[in-house]
């Protein structure tokens, strides 16, 4: 008995050990994905930033000089090129920030408080569909059976028309006898 229970422990242990092993290689997928979404992030912010601090030093300056000469270097192709490079990545920062919002929304619908209520609705859904499709079905069942029933009727009409028919004929072929 004891040879039986130290094999079972052996194998939960090996089932442990191999849940584990692929919560640790999922979770470094996961953490190399998001390492990757970090550096980009962490790029654009930068891009964003240097871009921003470049136009403001090269195309718009502080001062009187600065408010004369912008005109003039605004429509240069580096400042146009710098705003360029800050409406863009300006756009994709906002984006990734909806993106990230979106998540969470979605993580605290489905584990948060609310999901009791989501999946309560869904199910009463669920249970209206299903009611919905029996009684087509039972609609459906409901007509079939009247139409057979049509059909046998209307069998059997065609049938006693028949008979009467035969009947009338052997009477109409039989010699008409007369007693007296």
């Amino acid at each position: 008995m004891s040879g039986v229970f130290a094999l079972q422990m052996l194998i939960f242990q090996r089932k442990i050990e191999m849940l584990f092993l692929k919560f640790t290689i999922s979770t470094y997928k996961m953490f190399q994905k998001l390492f990757k979404m970090v550096i980009v992030y962490l790029l654009y912010i930068v891009a964003h930033y240097v871009s921003a601090n470049l136009y403001q030093r090269y195309c718009t300056p502080l001062g009187w000089v600065g408010f004369l000469t912008s005109p003039f270097t605004i429509a240069s192709p580096q400042c146009q090129g710098l705003r360029w490079v800050m409406f863009n990545t300006g756009n994709h920062i906002t984006a990734m920030w909806m993106i990230l919002g979106a998540w969470f929304i979605n993580i605290f619908i489905t584990n948060g408080p609310f999901y009791d209520q989501v999946d309560m609705a869904n199910q009463e859904a669920t249970r209206r569909e299903e009611a919905s499709a029996a009684k087509k079905a039972e609609k459906k069942a409901t007509r079939r059976r009247e139409e057979a029933t049509r059909r046998e009727e209307a069998t059997r009409r065609e049938e006693a028309t028949r008979r009467e028919e035969a009947t009338r004929r052997e009477e109409a072929t039989r010699p008409n006898i007369i007693e007296i």
